[in-house]
């Protein structure tokens, strides 16, 4: 059974930041809780495959 575990997600522009709270499973990526966030929705022009993540 896998655990779940709480994340944030931040994003910031210089006139507009976003923490993004969700639940993914244990052993999720930052890519992938990055994605499964919404966060390119809310910011376009978010470039996922190529973004410094950390």
């Amino acid at each position: 059974m896998s655990n779940n575990i709480r994340v944030e997600v931040a994003y910031a522009l210089p006139d507009e930041q976003a923490i993004i709270e969700l639940e993914v499973a244990e052993g999720t990526t930052a890519l992938e809780a990055a994605r499964q966030s919404g966060v390119t929705q809310r910011f376009e022009g978010i470039d996922l495959d190529n973004a410094k993540l950390g």
